[in-house]
C-alpha cells in the first residue's frame, strides 16, 4: 500500500476534501486514484462539492502536459511521489506554503493552512526523463 493510499484510508472525509480543494494538481490526482479503491467513499467525497475542482484540474494545461509526458514513458520511468524522509522543522514552511505545527509524520505533517489545521502531503514529485537510444528512435528495437 502506497503512502498516499495509507493516508487516504486513515484521513477523514473533511481532510480528503481539503487536500483536493487546496492541494497540488498532481497530489489531487493521486488522492482521487487512491479513493478509487473504495467506490462508496469516492461517491461520498464527490458529493461534497469537489467535482468542479476535479474537472478544472483534469482540463488544466499543467495536468494534460503531465499526462502526455507520462504516456510516452516506459513504465519504469513514470513519475513517483517521493515522501520526505526528514520531518520538517516545526515553524518552517512545508511545500513553501503551509506552516508546520506538528512533524510526527514526515510525509503528513500537521500544518496551519488557510486558517485551518490539517495534514499536508509533504512530498515532491520525482519525474524521470527518458530519451530513446538511437536504435529505438529508428524503430529497430
Amino acid at each position: 500500500m502506497s503512502k498516499m493510499n495509507e493516508w487516504v484510508a486513515g484521513a477523514s472525509d473533511d481532510d480528503v476534501v481539503d487536500m483536493i480543494n487546496h492541494g497540488d494538481p498532481m497530489i489531487m490526482g493521486a488522492i482521487w486514484s487512491a479513493l478509487s479503491e473504495n467506490m462508496d467513499r469516492m461517491i461520498r467525497i464527490h458529493q461534497r462539492g469537489v467535482g468542479m475542482r476535479i474537472v478544472n484540474v483534469a482540463n488544466s494545461k499543467e495536468y494534460k502536459a503531465f499526462e502526455a509526458h507520462e504516456k510516452m514513458l516506459p513504465d519504469d520511468f513514470k513519475a513517483e511521489f517521493v515522501p520526505t524522509v526528514e520531518p520538517p522543522k516545526i515553524g518552517s514552511l512545508v511545500n513553501g506554503t503551509y506552516l508546520c505545527i506538528d512533524n510526527e509524520d514526515a510525509a503528513f505533517p500537521i500544518c496551519l493552512a488557510n486558517d485551518k489545521i490539517r495534514p499536508v502531503f509533504n512530498a515532491r514529485l520525482e519525474q524521470h526523463y527518458w530519451a530513446p537510444t538511437q536504435a529505438q528512435a529508428q524503430g529497430r528495437v
